[in-house]
């Protein structure tokens, strides 16, 4: 028995033994890794939350900001190609922009502060941009339809030399002639076409070169002592759509234009933070023309546009339509009165500017609510201009005020829309000036689905109902252009 154990140990000692050794670690070895590999089950927690104590309603919003959120998150900005070859402009030195330039360059939250500037403002301007924003909204193929055949008008009726014609009332001024070309090039801005664009491109450039090439040497793009002081209107929207021109085009001698030009819109404010018609400061103060100067301001800030005082001068803005608010909430043209077309423009300028949670403007939202409507047969005195800035003010409020506001202002406008693209205001003294200036406001207003994203994202605000009166008030009128 002791011989056999003997030789047992001896045949494990030799190459038999090494063989079974060696299999034996690489087992162990093999279960080493198998287990250090294999993933432990995920610890789950389980809370347990009393239905009674759930807020369905916060709950709700909550889950409505994730998926706003979430869209923003995967819109796509333009897809803009610097790569453009344009003739040389004697009088506005490197006109082309860098070929190193893209439209990441727009986002300029590190320098500006506003609750607007944020990575991708125009973001919702590009094809993708559109399509999800137009989802999100509550936009439609007929409002897109709309805007397309709007355009075609405005490209079509585009004179040789970039600018577009005013209407019958007034005569045909170079100044007017400023003041209708930029609204038409804000609208075309607005659907994110610059001057790379294969088909509205070269109306977006000749534009473009037209007001730059107007501007003089002072910086006026329109001299605002022009035709009873009107200028003051063509000045400051030229201005505002230059202010976006360079934002999506970064052309560097943009810049410096629209900053002359800003320039000369924080001299002309009043010393109680107002404007009135040629930037004069004898006591009267003008809401319209304000607005379209806190407009123009703004868009040159989140352009990057820097120059002196120009948050003060926003600031002092909002001070001067604050003293024009009535007390039941209107803001008033010259003084506090019941109107809705001016209420319109403080409350958009008030959300614009980061002020919606100011009670002025909490009170404006009230009032329009309440009172705005949109009727193509008892349209107002100005029914367009009233119709761009209430739905913008809607739009940036959002909730029920928004959904109700876009089911009665889109079906209006694309019902009225003429054949070839062109609105004819219901309004007959704003029809006066002429197809060009309703047509870019009614394009606009039919683009707020995704001209900028909205301010409530930003900061939040309540909305909840809305209701519906007419548009008549004679107490006062806007005056534009």
């Amino acid at each position: 028995m002791k011989r056999h154990v003997k030789k047992v140990m001896e045949h494990l000692m030799g190459p038999t033994g090494s063989i079974l050794l060696h299999v034996v670690i690489v087992i162990v070895l093999v279960r080493l890794v198998y287990f250090a590999t294999t993933p432990s089950d995920p610890e789950v927690e389980v809370v347990m939350l009393d239905p009674e104590t759930i807020d369905l309603d916060e709950l709700r919003e909550e889950l409505r900001e994730l998926e706003i959120q979430q869209t923003i998150d995967t819109l796509a900005p333009p897809d803009l190609s610097m790569e453009m070859d344009m003739p040389d402009v004697a009088d506005i030195p490197d006109f082309a922009p860098p070929a190193d330039t893209d439209f990441s360059a727009l986002d300029v939250v590190d320098t500006v502060q506003s609750p607007l500037v944020i990575s991708g403002l125009y973001g919702n301007r590009g094809e993708e941009g559109r399509r999800a924003a137009l989802a999100r909204f509550g936009g439609s193929a007929e409002t897109e339809r709309a805007v397309l055949k709007a355009l075609e008008w405005l490209r079509t009726n585009q004179r040789e030399d970039g600018y577009w014609d005013p209407g019958d009332r007034r005569s045909r001024t170079a100044m007017h002639r400023v003041g209708y070309s930029g609204l038409a090039l804000l609208a075309f801005l607005s659907h994110g076409e610059t001057p790379d664009k294969p088909h509205f491109g070269p109306t977006v450039e000749r534009a473009i070169r037209a007001i730059a090439n107007g501007q003089d040497a002072d910086g006026w793009y329109a001299n605002p002592a022009s035709d009873s002081g009107h200028g003051v209107y063509a000045h400051a929207i030229a201005t505002y759509a230059m202010s976006e021109a360079y934002a999506m085009t970064r052309i560097p001698s943009l810049k410096g234009s629209i900053e002359r030009a800003v320039r000369l819109i924080i001299q002309g404010q009043q010393r109680g933070g107002g404007w009135d018609y040629y930037f004069r400061d004898e006591g009267r103060r003008d809401t319209s023309v304000g607005g379209w100067c806190l407009q123009a301001m703004k868009a040159a800030q989140m352009a990057g546009a820097q120059v002196d005082g120009l948050q003060r001068a926003l600031d002092r803005g909002l001070e001067d339509f604050r003293r024009a608010q009535h007390p039941e909430g209107f803001f008033g043209y010259t003084t506090p009165a019941r109107n809705i077309p001016n209420t319109g423009i403080a409350v958009l300028c008030f959300k614009l500017l980061g002020r919606a949670d100011d009670q002025a403007a909490r009170r404006g939202v009230q009032t329009l609510r309440e009172h705005a409507t949109v009727d193509w047969n008892d349209p107002g005195q100005w029914a367009f201009s009233a119709w761009y800035y209430i739905t913008q003010a809607k739009f940036h409020e959002g909730g029920n005020v928004w959904t109700r506001w876009n089911r009665e202002f889109s079906r209006t406008l694309i019902r009225n829309q003429n054949e070839d693209g062109s609105w004819v205001s219901p309004s007959p003294y704003e029809a006066s000036h002429g197809q060009t200036y309703s047509t870019a406001l009614g394009a606009m207003t039919l683009m707020v689905y995704y001209r900028f994203l909205p301010t409530y994202q930003v900061d939040p605000t309540a909305a909840t109902a809305v209701g519906a009166v007419d548009f008549d008030d004679d107490e006062d009128l806007i005056t534009i252009l």
